[in-house]
Formats: C-alpha cells, sequence, structure tokens
C-alpha cells in the first residue's frame, strides 16, 4: 500500500490537515508542486483570492472536499475530526472552503505517512 499524502497547516492555536488525491501519486505530486510553486509568493502580498481555474486545479489535487484537525487539535498524528466551520472562520478569516484549502496547501507542510489513520465525522451543529 502506498503512503498517505496529506498537507498539514500549522494553526495559530489548531493545526488543519487536508488529505490529497491517492489514485496517481505521482502526477499529484507533480501537481501539488506546481499549484504551491504557483501561488506561493501571491496570497500574503497581494490580497490573493483563488479563481475558477484553482477550484479546478484543487479538485485534483484533493481526495475529499473537507478540511480536518485531530482530536488534540495539535500535529497529524492521531484520529482525524472534521473542522468545524468556526475554527476555520477564526484561523483563515474566511468561509470560503476552496480559499481555506488553497491557503493550507500554499503554507502548510506535505506528510506521505505509511501507517493508516484514522477519519470520524464530525457534526458542525
Amino acid at each position: 500500500m502506498s503512503a498517505a499524502l496529506k498537507v498539514h497547516y500549522k494553526g495559530e492555536n489548531i493545526d488543519f490537515i487536508i488529505l490529497l488525491n491517492e489514485e496517481d501519486q505521482g502526477v499529484v505530486l507533480d501537481k501539488y508542486n506546481a499549484y504551491k510553486k504557483e501561488h506561493f509568493s501571491g496570497p500574503e502580498e497581494e490580497g490573493y483570492k483563488i479563481n475558477n481555474k484553482d477550484v479546478v486545479d484543487l479538485n485534483s489535487l484533493i481526495s475529499i472536499d473537507s478540511i480536518f484537525t485531530t482530536t488534540t487539535k495539535r500535529g497529524t498524528r492521531g484520529e482525524l475530526l472534521q473542522a468545524n466551520k468556526q475554527e476555520l472562520e477564526n484561523e483563515f478569516k474566511t468561509k470560503d472552503n476552496y480559499q481555506i484549502i488553497s491557503d493550507i496547501i500554499i503554507n502548510g507542510d506535505l506528510i506521505e505517512e505509511n501507517s493508516g489513520f484514522n477519519k470520524r465525522r464530525y457534526s458542525n451543529t
């Protein structure tokens, strides 16, 4: 079994994780590196906002349109819980899920893990 690909973003109070598509890891890694390189200098300096092309690019990168955190809210190990909307808005100052995912990819670190990890459903209500 191949390594699980995820991107870890170390937030001010909470860490966030997104899962990358695992169908063809070589292609996904190339797309990830290209996306990060193309957008790295833009977001903080120019107030970068994602566009429709970025959304298409992001959809080819992510395996699920959700953002996770761990039970301890720090690090990459342990059970993954879906981050709630308030946590995301407090950290990223936006409600736009794709903007948040873009920020995580641009400013986060790629993690490749051979060990499995558990996901648990989390309700925002």
